[in-house]
């Protein structure tokens, strides 16, 4: 994502975050419908880091989804775990590799599958509040 100055909502949302949290911004991540954005911890603003940075208010959140043929909820802008980031993410990865259609992408996807198997073990075990704790809700 840095070197190539490109990428996905979501992969470049991770390194928002994490250059966010370096400079003392809390944001957490949000499973926005088919797309992906980070919300400004306390305030009612998100960010779009796909449309470089766009700071958003829920309104604009709002006419966002529409654009994806999505009616909003307010569920639709709350953070999420961890781990709902992290299946999202492979469910990207294994989108791609089906649109392959060679043995290799094959393989791929039954790898990415088992890291979401993975995930949601890591869940079950409490992993995840634990990490809920060292970030902003």
């Amino acid at each position: 994502v840095i070197e190539q100055r490109a990428g996905n909502p979501i992969t470049m949302s991770v390194v928002y975050l994490a250059v966010a949290s370096r400079v003392g911004l809390l944001l957490s991540p949000v499973n926005f419908p088919r797309h992906f954005i980070l919300k400004v911890h306390g305030e009612p603003l998100f960010v779009d880091v796909f449309e470089r940075g766009l700071q958003m208010q829920p309104s604009q959140c709002a006419r966002l989804a529409q654009e994806h043929s999505h009616r909003l909820t307010p569920a639709d802008l709350l953070p999420c775990t961890l781990a709902t980031m992290l299946v999202r993410m492979c469910n990207n990865i294994n989108a791609a590799y089906a649109q392959q259609r060679n043995p290799l992408g094959q393989q791929r996807q039954a790898e990415v599958r088992q890291l979401v198997s993975l995930v949601g073990i890591f869940q079950k075990l409490a992993w995840e509040p634990a990490l809920r704790n060292s970030r902003p809700a």
